[in-house]
């Protein structure tokens, strides 16, 4: 299709990937003359009906951390087609062939990933096949990471058992063919964390079906576990959002990336990605698509049902798979309390006929760990946030200091965050205010912009006129911008006035002596 012009405006350049069912170009659009991506997808739209209906939630997102639907059409063969952005950059599954990442690179990631999916989850659209493929590193100076594919993977048809996922980082009641929420999308974000700074995802077994039963019935081991002396904080993390029980998991993309920043301060730096190599563009890993039956039901025996799957996106490429895992025996369901650290059921490949099945077989799990809810520390004074862990059989972890309005050693933020569940064993940090605020920089303001500017970052102004060229413009502060002083305290701003005129003075002629009289000889 190089060199067609699509819509009387695309024009379409090289091929810049294929997955089953499209293909992606680089193209042109004359009429505005910029670089786009041109998704065109190779069968015909059947008659009557609507290509776009998943496409309209996912073209209404306008985040920096999320690929941008820009237009859409059907060409003269009756073939939908997608505009994008063009995204100049590398895929996680590039930047994975050269290993895992250093912990506060792979946190700056996922913070950047898991903003644009707060964007989206706020709007009500899912992703649902989060994968190293479909998340793009950006260069310096722009977002650090870009999602693609938000929200194609389509609602589940009662009538087709199979599903689209990338086995690696589907979450439990996805593989199975259930509904998924926004926590499911936390399993993936979970998942490519521990890929991340490992190398390898958390179940990395030889084919997608026996991974698919994994996901349902194996306990992930904890990142440090793979890769010695990561910080346990990472380990926290990926725990949680790997729980096979969605309610024990966070709540949603914003939840985890609270969490994630908390990490990212303790690391004490926001690491950025190397710049990709020039040229990159919109690349994509793809695979055939392979069908397999989902594995049987989520582990508890209670698939997650909290919020309809919006039906919206951009089914570009990916590395997904039709899953098709014929179930020859349901797994026992076991108490919800139990769904988070049992043993896994043994899991046995059985071949037949065909198509490969999974043989999922219940063992008896042992004890959970006992497990305390961490309780709420944020406002409270250092001091009873300590006896608070206390009390909670928790204790204290790592403690960072931050600049903040509220009162010295006033509780911030914990991780893990109030309410999540902890072991006793697991250290609980903070971070706490030092009680000390930056001035803002205010200088060449208006004076009114200047004073809500500061109001709203807890000072007291108070204005001083200053000679100045350009009246009415704050020339500076006192203390000056940056400078860090208690919060509440006073900030003297520099208002500059035009100079007084001063008078020119009018000559007056000299007066001379008067000469005295002389007298003639």
């Amino acid at each position: 299709m190089t060199g067609q012009l699509l819509g009387g405006r695309y024009a379409l350049g090289g091929l810049l990937g294929s997955g089953g069912s499209a293909d992606v170009f680089a193209a042109v659009d004359v009429r505005l003359g910029r670089d786009v991506a041109v998704k065109v997808v190779r069968v015909p739209v059947p008659t009557g009906a609507d290509p776009w209906a998943q496409l309209r939630g996912g073209a209404r997102l306008d985040h920096p951390n999320v690929v941008h639907v820009l237009d859409a059409g059907t060409d003269t063969r009756g073939r939908a087609y997608l505009v994008l952005d063009l995204v100049v950059g590398r895929t996680l599954t590039d930047l994975l062939a050269r290993g895992p990442m250093q912990p506060r690179d792979a946190l700056t990631v996922l913070d950047g990933l898991l903003a644009g999916l707060e964007h989206a989850h706020e709007r009500g659209v899912l992703h649902l096949d989060l994968s190293p493929s479909n998340v793009m590193v950006t260069s310096l100076g722009g977002p650090s990471a870009v999602l693609l594919d938000v929200g194609a993977t389509p609602e589940p048809d009662p009538a087709d058992p199979r599903v689209t996922v990338s086995p690696h980082y589907a979450a439990p009641e996805v593989a199975t063919g259930a509904r998924g929420d926004a926590r499911s999308d936390v399993y993936s974000a979970g998942a490519l964390l521990f890929h991340l700074v490992t190398g390898r995802p958390p179940f990395d077994h030889g084919d997608p079906q026996t991974v698919l039963a994994a996901q349902v019935s194996e306990v992930a081991p904890l990142p440090s576990a793979v890769r010695p002396g990561l910080p346990s904080d990472i380990d926290r993390i990926v725990r949680r959002a790997l729980a096979k029980d969605p309610d024990r998991r966070h709540g949603g993309a914003a939840d985890l990336r609270a969490e994630v920043r908390v990490a990212l301060l303790l690391a004490g730096t926001r690491a950025a990605q190397p710049d990709p190599p020039r040229g990159a563009g919109y690349v994509r890993t793809t695979r055939e698509l392979l069908p397999v039956r989902p594995v049987g039901p989520v582990l508890g025996g209670r698939p997650t049902s909290g919020g309809a799957w919006v039906t919206v996106g951009i089914a570009i490429l990916g590395t997904a798979f039709v899953l098709w895992l014929a179930l020859a025996q349901p797994s026992t369901a076991e108490p919800p309390s139990q769904a988070v650290a049992t043993t896994p059921p043994v899991t046995r490949a059985t071949p037949t006929r065909g198509t490969p099945t999974a043989r999922v077989e219940p063992t008896t799990p042992p004890p959970v760990p006992t497990e305390v809810a961490v309780p709420a520390l944020v406002g409270l004074t250092l001091g009873d946030a300590r006896a608070a862990l206390v009390a909670a059989g928790l204790t204290l972890g790592e403690l960072v200091q931050a600049d903040a309005a509220a009162p010295a050693e006033t509780v911030l933020s914990s991780a893990p965050a109030g309410g999540a569940p902890a072991r006793p064993s697991d250290p609980v940090a903070l971070i706490v205010s030092t009680g000390l605020v930056g001035v803002p920089d205010v200088s060449g303001r208006e004076l009114a912009d200047a004073r809500s500017t500061l109001v709203a970052a807890g000072f007291a102004v108070v204005e001083r006129a200053v000679p100045a060229s350009t009246a009415g413009v704050v020339q500076g502060s006192e203390p000056e911008a940056g400078a860090r002083v208690p919060a509440g305290g006073t900030v003297v701003v520099l208002v500059g006035v035009a100079p007084s005129a001063s008078p020119t003075p009018t000559p007056t002629p000299a007066t001379l002596p008067t000469p005295s009289p002389s007298t003639e000889p």
